[in-house]
């Protein structure tokens, strides 16, 4: 499509890069421009909401990252793996606090990243050094290359990835049961009595809900005001009734082979 776009002359959105790098003199520009010469008490109280968020927000998407690869190098390596979560989080907080002296935007472990790594093979920690790595080399070696990139391009692949890493099971399970009237009916998700527990879907009407409405408000508001809110009822319905989480993989198979 890069090259598409360039041949055809179209006014399509480029990438942009904003400042580049041709010699260590402009990393000591850069950096010197990004070090605040005015502190006081006003401009950190105005400060510290928006900081505050972005760090929740960095932490929330690298524990999600944590839970997605955890599940996913299991079920690679059939054996149980555990991300060491609070050195990831300390790790992310200084690096953050490093790439803000070169005018760098806060991040996170991406887990769209992630677990593109992993299907391709991605064995060791090695792996996710490397993809850092590679991005420095491009934006030192390859500037006016990627310049040339469409906006849109990047869009495009987001779509396909995001289709290839979302976990489409629970929502396979509860279309199956809408069209066999055998969603459990009672809060706790419970199965009928006269089902057979390995072959009785467990994702219920509310279960549905919480996911559909975190996705809503994610995309009309922001993933924070997400999280918090539908975590916090979450926990607000469980200590109510007891919720049952989504049933696993191995409780649904002799469903899943009957559907």
């Amino acid at each position: 499509m890069t090259l598409a776009v360039n041949l055809l002359g179209s006014d399509a959105a480029r990438v942009e890069l904003g400042a580049t790098i041709k010699s260590f003199a402009d990393v000591q520009n850069m950096v010197s421009e990004q070090c605040p010469t005015d502190w006081s008490f006003s401009l950190v109280w105005i400060a510290t909401p928006f900081a505050a968020q972005l760090a929740m927000l960095a932490y929330l998407d690298t524990l999600l990252t944590s839970l997605v690869v955890d599940k996913k190098v299991g079920e690679m390596l059939g054996e149980e793996s555990e991300t060491a979560r609070n050195r990831e989080l300390t790790a992310q907080g200084v690096a953050n606090s490093v790439v803000s002296l070169f005018g760098g935007i806060p991040g996170a472990q991406a887990t769209i990243r992630s677990v593109l790594i992993l299907n391709e093979g991605a064995v060791t920690r090695l792996a996710g050094v490397m993809v850092g790595a590679f991005v420095i080399v491009e934006l030192l070696l390859l500037q006016d290359w990627i310049a040339l990139i469409p906006k849109a391009v990047f869009t495009g692949v987001l779509i396909k990835v995001g289709y290839d890493v979302f976990d489409w099971q629970p929502l396979k399970i509860y279309w199956r049961a809408l069209r066999t009237g055998r969603v459990p009916k009672d809060r706790t998700g419970r199965v009928p009595k006269d089902a057979e527990e390995t072959k009785c879907p467990k994702v219920t009407h509310l279960n549905i809900a919480l996911i559909l409405g975190t996705t809503l408000v994610t995309v009309l508001i922001n993933l924070n005001v997400a999280v918090v809110g539908f975590c916090l009822l979450f926990y607000l319905l469980r200590w109510r009734w007891p919720i049952r989480d989504l049933v696993t993989e191995t409780e649904t198979e002799g469903f899943a082979d009957e559907g």
